[in-house]
Parts: C-alpha cells; sequence; structure tokens
C-alpha cells in the first residue's frame, strides 16, 4: 500500500540509511531508540541540528553509531 505521509517516509528512510550493511532485525530492534535519538523523526527538527546534537548522536549506544550515516541523516559535514 502507498505511503503520503512525509513523516513515515522520513523514518523510512533514516531506517533505511542505517540498515545499510545490516539485519532489518537489529534496526527493528533499535527502533524506538531511534525515534528517541531523532526526535521522533521530526525532519525540521534534525535539519535544525548542530554539532552538540551531532556528538551526542555519535555517543548514543542504543542506536547505531555510524559517522557517516549520522552525517547524512543531519545534512552535516565534517
Amino acid at each position: 500500500m502507498p505511503v503520503h505521509d512525509d513523516a513515515v517516509l522520513f523514518e523510512m528512510l533514516v531506517l533505511e540509511t542505517f540498515q545499510a550493511g545490516l539485519s532489518w532485525y537489529t534496526i527493528l530492534k533499535k527502533r524506538e531508540a531511534f525515534r528517541l535519538a531523532f526526535d521522533n523523526f521530526d525532519a525540521e527538527r534534525i535539519a535544525g541540528y548542530g554539532q552538540r546534537e551531532t556528538e551526542i548522536l555519535l555517543k548514543n549506544t542504543a542506536i547505531i553509531r555510524h559517522r557517516g550515516k549520522i552525517f547524512f541523516i543531519t545534512l552535516r559535514t565534517e
């Protein structure tokens, strides 16, 4: 069934990004941790993330702490 809800589509983008190279089982076990870490998958809030928020994500042991994937989602560069 097609999805047209931007919030749901963004959640899928985030989860798909972190899933690359890993199993869906691993990602889905951490889904709620991702939801908390990424402000309920609120794209506008994430777009406003700065260095402080990015560093917090990189230290969050409840999610996948892959620098490249976090930078991709938060639109940050090193």
